[in-house]
């Protein structure tokens, strides 16, 4: 399960992880940009971003749902 405090490289091997991002950044994005930031938190991302606290519930809720669609 993922959480605030897991790292942008757990999450960027996930099929479609570019669509997921560019939905909650706003930005377009390819996987070097992702890369450069693989050691950060999503939360560090989040604050960033300035997202509030149902913003960052939404992008861990999507990215469990995406996790368990590829572990079935």
């Amino acid at each position: 399960m993922y959480t605030e405090k897991t790292k942008v490289r757990e999450i960027m091997n996930l099929p479609g992880i570019l669509r997921i991002v560019e939905k909650y950044t706003k930005k377009q994005m390819n996987m070097a940009m992702l890369k450069m930031g693989a050691n950060l938190t999503i939360e560090k991302v989040g604050n960033y971003l300035k997202w509030n606290r149902e913003q960052m519930r939404a992008v861990l809720e999507e990215l469990n749902e995406l996790r368990a669609s590829v572990d079935r």
